[in-house]
């Protein structure tokens, strides 16, 4: 049975005017309309904004957190505690960290926002891992947060009753959230260790038992590797119905392997598959983002590479292509995003919305490489002529910060406090003139309200022809380390439509559809 969506009208965007010669095929039509909106343009509302902030931290995290309609912003910390911050609306934010009992104070590496038992409250659960400065002071016993926020705002730590607080020596950093044994309820994986490793620093995997409380079952179900866990995320690449998983790993030069394929059996077990892809090397994999970016409807992988402690064992950047078989192609160097500058955040959006998914890398060793999509598996690089350049930053995440329908842009710092030239937090709102877009927000039931592991199909009204495909999305929570994206699916379109979504939910695989859908709608799909 098929739903339709609700769709309410935010505020107009602008238009602009797309041709194609009558002889070009669907494919081609999609690709030549890559680039043909004005250039990308961001502007740099820092400051004055509540936003503002110098000293490290890794992660930012969107969520619309007091349900007024708009995305709030979690400011992931290290050194400090995190901050909440309040949407206002027209890029104005009010810190309430302290009323709010946000403020955890260990060295947080992912914040993840969902809502994991269908109260229509979101949840937030936070890794935490000591750095080095912290292991020095002593600081070293570092739980995990899982908030339950109440509709006064108030968050309430309940990690260690519900079996989510780690090990007493915990070294959690990325975390991804999925269905992945299908039983209708959100499961939890932390990939553990970073620049340690060992029998403590095992990765876990935490099934829901469905009455509020996880069991970590890891080594059951053949995802529990003892070596340096940092970056993870639950993605059905094969397209067969169940989520599957990559972990990356920071490994010395002398470990044959840092990125780890794991294919769902379907049984509530994995099968290691990196071997059989052709996918084992060494390096430091600190970042990872899924996004179609051929628009073929297939999900692709951007991972971010970078040195060790001792800035040994570098590697560039990788683009693996995703061939729809099950296998993947690494197409980095020849797209022109195979950077070489020690990534940190990685994050996928249509910013100037053609309909192609552009990617923003922030970096250690450079300033960060924003790339636009050419539609052809080539990228451009933009970051200075967008003026969204940054140093040394950290997490990064794209979102509707204002309401107009484009993503605006946050990006985190990691230059300390007493550098010659301590860096700032950085907040960029989106003024790309000319793109048009919409936004998909999904309903799920129960413990699956959030809809992770939900597939997004766009197409021409009336069609359902693959290669007329505008756009796929999927929901995810947890997509990498430090991206904080929100739950909500923006798609940037190639023209004046209508449009039609088609929605598959995890778990029940029903379809919601929204028919004749036009360019600055948000389009609200409910499963009944």
């Amino acid at each position: 049975m098929n739903n339709t969506c609700v769709s309410s009208i935010l505020l107009p965007i602008c238009l602009g005017m797309v041709f194609c010669a009558p002889a070009c095929s669907p494919r081609q039509e999609k690709q030549n309309q890559a680039g043909a909106v004005s250039a990308v343009r961001f502007t740099d509302v820092t400051r004055g904004s509540g936003f503002e902030f110098s000293g490290q931290g890794k992660c930012i995290a969107m969520a619309d957190v007091d349900r007024d309609g708009d995305l709030d912003i979690y400011q992931a910390l290290v050194y400090a505690p995190n901050r909440l911050l309040r949407n206002e609306g027209e890029m104005q934010f009010t810190d309430i960290t302290v009323s709010s009992g946000a403020g955890n104070s260990f060295d947080t590496h992912a914040a993840v926002f969902v809502d994991s038992d269908g109260d229509n409250y979101l949840e937030l659960f936070v890794t935490n891992n000591p750095e080095i400065a912290s292991i020095g002071r002593g600081n070293i016993h570092q739980p995990n947060s899982f908030y339950y926020i109440s509709d006064e705002i108030a968050f309430i730590d309940k990690a260690d009753s519900l079996g989510l607080a780690g090990a007493r020596l915990n070294y959690s950093a990325g975390v991804t959230m999925a269905d992945y044994d299908l039983d209708g309820d959100l499961d939890i994986f932390v990939a553990e260790g970073g620049y340690f490793s060992g029998p403590d620093c095992a990765n876990s995997l935490y099934r829901n038992n469905g009455d509020g409380t996880f069991t970590d079952v890891a080594s059951r179900a053949g995802v529990a590797d003892t070596g340096n866990g940092y970056c993870c995320s639950f993605c059905d690449w094969d397209l067969d119905g169940d989520p599957d998983l990559f972990v990356g790993n920071l490994n010395s030069t002398n470990r044959p392997v840092s990125r780890l394929f794991y294919r769902n059996n379907g049984d509530g077990t994995f099968t290691g598959v990196t071997e059989e892809l052709g996918l084992g090397s060494s390096g430091f994999c600190v970042s990872c983002f899924w996004g179609d970016i051929d628009n073929d409807g297939d999900p692709d992988l951007y991972l971010g590479n970078s040195g060790g402690a001792d800035y040994t064992g570098f590697s560039n950047n990788m683009l693996y292509l995703n061939n729809g078989d099950g296998t993947f192609t690494d197409i980095a160097a020849r797209a022109g995003v195979d950077s070489d500058r020690s990534t940190r955040g990685v994050t996928m959006g249509d910013v100037n919305g053609d309909g192609w998914l552009d990617i923003y890398i922030s970096n250690s060793m450079g300033e960060a490489q924003f790339y636009l999509n050419n539609g052809h598996l080539t990228f451009r690089e933009a970051a200075e002529a967008a003026g969204c350049n940054v140093y040394y930053g950290h997490g990064v995440s794209l979102g509707d910060l204002d309401g107009d329908c484009d993503l605006d842009l946050t990006v985190g710092n990691w230059r300390r406090i007493r550098a010659a030239s301590p860096g700032w937090w950085k907040l960029f709102r989106n003024d790309t003139p000319g793109g048009r877009c919409l936004k998909v927000r999904i309903t799920g039931k129960g413990p699956m309200r959030s809809a992770v592991g939900s597939k997004v199909y766009l197409y021409p009204a009336g069609s359902r022809d693959k290669n007329k495909l505008i756009g796929f999305r999927e929901v995810t929570a947890g997509n990498g380390t430090f991206p904080g994206n929100p739950l909500e699916q923006h798609f940037g379109l190639p023209g004046d439509g209508p449009y039609d979504v088609v929605a598959i939910l995890p778990t029940s695989g029903r379809e919601l559809t929204a028919e004749g859908v036009r360019p600055g709608e948000v389009v609200e799909l409910v499963e009944q």
